[in-house]
């Protein structure tokens, strides 16, 4: 939750911090004010897993940075579910079947499942590539992108 742009968005208009500066710190008190909610959801440790595993190649790969985007997108579910429910961009539902890696696989091996979902989830057709292109449509969504620019 807490690399999500929504968490993002939430710890800086809570703790008033201004852009730019040098040695901005995360604060205790602050976090303590964010809405956390517990979530149990095994296709969000995938998810997690495969952010992990592309960054550490590299964070501006086209992998880690639409794994990023769909992490966004499942913070905004979760926080305004019926928003997304009703704008039919709802992603959750379809990360349900993200195959799982772990650490008994080679880096090549997890490479290689990461790689083939990214492939079925960025195809054009697959509505969790069209939920995050067209997620700024819903308004509060819009509303933090645009503050975060």
């Amino acid at each position: 939750m807490l690399n999500s742009e929504l968490f993002l968005f939430l710890y800086k208009e809570i703790s008033q911090e201004g852009e730019g500066r040098t040695f901005s710190q995360v604060k205790t008190t602050y976090l303590k004010k964010l809405p956390f909610k517990y979530v149990n959801s095994e296709s969000l440790k995938v998810l997690y897993k495969y952010l992990e595993a592309t960054g550490l190649i590299d964070e501006q790969s086209i992998l880690h940075q639409f794994y990023l985007s769909v992490n966004d997108s499942c913070f905004y579910e979760l926080f305004f579910s019926d928003e997304l429910k009703m704008a039919n961009k709802e992603i959750l539902k379809y990360l349900e079947d993200l195959k799982p890696i772990d650490d008994s696989m080679s880096e090549e091996e997890k490479l290689a499942v990461i790689q083939s979902e990214f492939e079925r989830l960025y195809d054009d057709n697959h509505p969790v590539k069209f939920a995050i292109e067209t997620l700024d449509s819903i308004e509060e969504v819009r509303i933090i992108k645009e503050a975060l620019k």
